[in-house]
């Protein structure tokens, strides 16, 4: 994976299956580069081979994209056939009336305190250091998820 963004994600991802004892068959795993394209082509590919996992996490919403493409022109059924969650919300996603979970990284209020962060460092006379803010993320549950029994 080339982003760092993509491979912090993937061993965030590969650590939670460890530690829940499960094991990610590397043929599963799909670099879809943060591009709509190479997610949608590569998604094809390994849904067309018949063997492919019950869920996919999708990291970012060009790769879900690309994904949601993908399954779409198999018609394949959300979560009956194909289970999924993203990363955020994507924009205009209740328009299309499709099953869609996600996490929400609350992208506005983290621009928002990333701008007050930098507000009070410049206006600071005495060199303020550097702040860490830690917001936790929120699973949204919206039907595009499938609980295994």
């Amino acid at each position: 994976m080339k982003l760092y963004i993509g491979r912090e994600r993937y061993e965030g991802f590969t650590n939670a299956l460890k530690v829940n004892g499960l094991k990610l068959d590397p043929r599963d795993v799909i670099d879809g580069q943060f591009n709509e394209q190479i997610a949608y082509e590569k998604t094809l590919e390994l849904l067309r081979s018949g063997n492919y996992p019950t869920g996919f996490l999708i990291c970012n919403n060009l790769s879900t994209f690309g994904f949601l493409r993908a399954v779409n022109d198999l018609k394949l059924r959300i979560p009956e056939d194909v289970a999924f969650i993203s990363f955020d919300k994507l924009m205009g996603q209740d328009i299309f009336n499709i099953p869609y979970s996600y996490l929400d990284r609350h992208v506005f209020t983290q621009g928002v305190q990333a701008m007050q962060v930098l507000y009070r460092r410049i206006n600071s006379a005495d060199g303020r250091p550097a702040e860490t803010i830690v917001n936790l993320a929120e699973i949204v549950l919206k039907g595009s998820e499938r609980f295994m029994k």
